[in-house]
């Protein structure tokens, strides 16, 4: 039997069509794939058998294309995510062969820490439902009863943090590793953040839960991500 996912072959395309465009991105294997993988986990498969799918294959992708969310805009996506602050960084790979992207291994510590997600959303203009870019947006976090910035995981990691507009309206954040406040009977903890936009009087509050770790993590991890959505301005 044979099976074909005609997704695969378009997303690997879209992939390499935006990297052309982008002579500072990394292009190594590993960046490409892990992109590729990325934007794969977050598109519907679309299988076809060889019987007809051979046959009709620019067909049969016409439709698919059309139903799916903006992959070209979930590259992109990828490539902040994977490869806009990889300056110094070291590409390794763990056991189970996932990408890491990092500066040093990973910390252990006799504390426990709470190590926090990617922190990603999408700023569209509410009034025509396209991307906002050329916006400041900044991640604060609640601590000592009172919302401060939050502290990122590395210098290249800027906050607040200025869009691009070649990014179709999108941002991350890394928070950085935070000391868990009960050291005793350690399990999830949850923190409160806040994210502003600057210069449309734009705020929004919302928590991440996560379990206390005996070690710091250095490591970038793809699928570590805490979405936020669309947000309308």
């Amino acid at each position: 039997m044979f099976l074909k996912n005609l997704a695969e072959d378009h997303v690997i395309k879209v992939v390499q069509d935006v990297l052309s465009d982008l002579p500072d991105v990394c292009k190594c294997s590993i960046c490409i794939e892990d992109i590729t993988t990325y934007v794969l986990n977050r598109v519907s498969p679309y299988y076809i058998s060889s019987g007809r799918g051979i046959l009709h294959m620019e067909k049969d992708i016409e439709p698919f294309i059309q139903d799916q969310a903006d992959i070209y805009t979930l590259v992109l996506q990828a490539i902040d995510i994977i490869n806009k602050r990889r300056k110094s960084n070291v590409h390794t790979k763990n056991d189970d062969g996932l990408l890491l992207l990092s500066r040093k291994e990973n910390e252990i510590v006799s504390d426990f820490y709470l190590n926090f997600p990617y922190i990603v959303g999408r700023i569209l203009d509410s009034s025509y439902l396209k991307p906002k870019g050329d916006l400041k947006v900044q991640l604060m976090i609640f601590q000592n009863d009172k919302y401060v910035l939050c502290p990122m995981k590395e210098p290249n990691w800027t906050n607040p943090y200025q869009v691009p507009d070649q990014f179709s309206g999108y941002f991350t954040f890394w928070p950085n590793a935070k000391k868990a406040e009960d050291q005793k009977n350690i399990g999830k903890e949850t923190v409160y953040f806040k994210l502003e936009i600057n210069g449309v009087e734009y705020e929004e509050e919302f928590s991440i839960s996560v379990f206390a770790d005996s070690l710091i993590h250095h490591h970038i991890h793809t699928s570590y991500i805490y979405d936020m959505g669309i947000i309308l301005i």
